[in-house]
């Protein structure tokens, strides 16, 4: 679906094309365009945007400071034991 709109003709074009020979419809309900979700959707996407470009800014900033955890504690552990080799 393209334009957004759960048409009739949609649905009957769908049920042709998968070569539905019959249906029982108790109650059918088309709710016709679905722009106003779509336009919600990218309103919530763009709010979402900064959020999740400052949470994979401090990923990796914490990265980093886990990389520099790492390397001072090599660097403590061959200052503790001048033998073992670096």
């Amino acid at each position: 679906m393209t334009d957004g709109v759960n048409s009739a003709e949609r649905l009957l074009a769908n049920m042709d094309f998968a070569q539905v020979a019959g249906a029982v419809v108790t109650q059918e309900y088309i709710d016709g365009n679905q722009q106003m979700m779509y336009e919600m959707r990218e309103e919530q996407e763009a709010k979402m945007k900064p959020l999740e470009e400052e949470r994979d800014r401090l990923l990796s900033r914490l990265e980093d400071l886990y990389n520099q955890r790492t390397q001072l504690r090599t660097q403590l552990e061959a200052l503790a034991d001048p033998e073992q080799e670096t």
